[in-house]
């Protein structure tokens, strides 16, 4: 699993795949022959091809090998993927260069305003625990222009740049240790609570931290 700015990259065997949603775009494919069920309609893929997923529908996977980019919703390109679905659940045969996917979900911090650097800066010395009336004062901008500047800028919005860096920073350390709790992962990846964490990693994946840890 690789982790971006606003999004993931899953290469997986799936087993035992559940019916979910998620409240992000996803791009799926595999390798083989496969099929999809997206709500109750099925889906036959050939080797590679591409279906891009609306967000909040439910879909099943079959067992076997995939590919799976999760796109944030309120992300730039996430506005790009639903101009191309223009609200339909899914649009197969979607066509899209992966590595230049990845390069946009890696968004880059060089070439960024000084007040957006530092205001990144800010946010990782605090382990991601920031609001955005603060961060805005400490880099003198308002609240409202930051907000704007800082998702023209980063991709994202502020809201969802800090989810991320927090869903990041709890896959980086359970992938590190195994055995820690779910409270402890918690508390030292940002969040409020565990409830808090489990909520934010089943909006954005479909699954528990638990089921995503087992992709690690």
């Amino acid at each position: 699993m690789k982790l971006y700015t606003y999004g993931a990259h899953i290469k997986s065997r799936i087993d035992d795949n559940e019916s979910h949603k998620h409240l992000c775009y996803q791009i799926c494919s595999s390798p083989n022959k496969i099929s999809i069920v997206i709500e109750e309609e099925k889906l036959d893929l050939q080797p590679f091809q591409r279906v891009l997923i609306n967000i909040d529908i439910k879909h099943r996977l079959q067992n076997g090998e995939w590919e799976n980019i999760l796109v944030d919703a309120e992300s730039k390109l996430g506005n790009e993927l639903a101009e191309k679905l223009k609200k339909e659940k899914y649009l197969l045969g979607f066509e899209f260069d992966s590595t230049k996917i990845e390069e946009l979900l890696n968004h880059k911090e060089s070439g960024l305003r000084p007040e957006i650097k530092k205001a990144i800066d800010t946010i990782k010395k605090h382990h991601h625990n920031c609001e955005l009336d603060e961060i805005s004062n400490s880099v003198g901008i308002s609240p409202e222009h930051f907000r704007r500047v800082f998702k023209d800028q980063v991709g994202i919005t502020f809201k969802n740049y800090i989810k991320w860096q927090k869903i990041k920073r709890a896959i980086s350390i359970k992938s590190k240790d195994q055995n820690i709790g779910l409270t402890d992962l918690a508390y030292e990846s940002g969040f409020s609570d565990q409830a808090h964490m489990s909520k934010v990693f089943k909006q954005t994946f479909g699954h528990t931290p638990k089921e995503v840890s087992k992709k690690l």
